[in-house]
């Protein structure tokens, strides 16, 4: 399933906020699901923590490109 990133989004290493950070997906950057995580409330929205591979043409807050297929854990809540 291809989803889109509502704001800008952190790309972890694993499925909490501790983890490290890979980078930080731009509002509008695609990414195909593929696991799904743990539930968890952040920010008040409660949703999965799901694994995703960025897809083609991803940048990151800055306008620099993500590599095509880097893959790690975000918070579902924020995709659409």
């Amino acid at each position: 399933k291809t989803m889109t990133v509502k704001e800008n989004l952190k790309l972890r290493s694993g499925e909490a906020t501790s983890s490290t950070v890979l980078t930080v997906l731009s509002a509008g950057t695609k990414v195909k699901i593929l696991t799904l995580g743990k539930q968890a409330t952040i920010d008040g929205i409660t949703g999965n923590w799901v694994q995703v591979e960025v897809l083609a043409d991803a940048k990151d807050r800055d306008g620099k490109a993500i590599v095509e297929g880097t893959v790690g854990w975000c918070f579902g809540g924020y995709l659409k």
